[in-house]
């Protein structure tokens, strides 16, 4: 600690270190923390997420190259267009989930720290909450750009060049749904399958809300200031 108070790394410490107990009350705890019952027995709730922990096509790449530089003669497998672009779009999802944790974490430490008054609004609570709101936006984008390169082997710029049943493929649920068409005869893939239809609609819908919060938080000044031009308190 420095004459003039903590220096900025103390400062940044212990709002992690805060920000981590606030999350771990929530229980919100890191992407790669679920997926699990304990150390050796899958979630069945969580099995796709756990699988692509332990043997995702972004790993067996890695393992690959590594291989190819510890012995010659090894040749690293050549992707094709759509196993870039799963590997790409898992990442970013992986990278947004962690990143909007933390956002949600400091916006409830912000607003808990300093509550929002009706004279005084608290503007790190907001800031944090659009950040997480907008980077979950994004990850809903990416995981259902997953889903289509996992799922039909292409991009979604290749996918949504048509349509499914009359649907348009650019709508957000229909990759989802046409998945769920295809009939599967494992029992408990069929079951996490027609799921898909159903998380989509809902996903979808809050997309919408958050786009409408982030929205109306972005533009709260602005709002404030037609008021006073249009509605002024009276004058004594």
């Amino acid at each position: 600690m420095s004459e003039t108070g903590p220096s900025s790394k103390a400062l940044s410490d212990a709002v992690r270190e805060a920000v981590t107990l606030v999350l771990h009350e929530l229980r919100l705890y890191e992407p790669d923390s679920y997926g699990w019952l304990n150390a050796e027995d899958v979630d069945p709730e969580y099995v796709g997420h756990a699988m692509n922990q332990t043997d995702s096509l972004a790993f067996r790449v890695l393992d690959a190259h590594i291989e190819a530089l510890q012995s010659r003669g090894v040749k690293v497998p050549v992707l094709e267009e759509w196993q870039k672009y799963l590997i790409r779009s898992g990442g970013d999802f992986e990278g947004l989930m962690k990143a909007a944790r933390w956002a949600i974490g400091l916006a409830i430490f912000n607003e808990r720290a300093a509550p929002s008054t009706q004279f005084e609004v608290n503007e790190m609570f907001h800031l944090h909450l659009i950040s997480a709101m907008m980077t979950l936006g994004a990850a809903s984008d990416r995981i259902r750009d997953l889903f289509i390169a996992a799922n039909f082997r292409t991009t979604r710029k290749k996918y949504e060049n048509g349509s499914w049943l009359e649907k348009a493929r650019s709508d957000y649920a229909t990759p989802f749904a046409e998945a769920a068409s295809v009939s599967i005869a494992d029992r408990w893939a069929a079951e996490s399958q027609a799921k898909l239809p159903i998380m989509a609609v809902e996903i979808f819908r809050f997309r919408r809300l958050r786009n409408a919060v982030v929205h109306d938080l972005a533009t709260e000044d602005g709002r404030r200031s037609d008021r006073i031009a249009n509605d002024p308190p009276p004058t004594p």
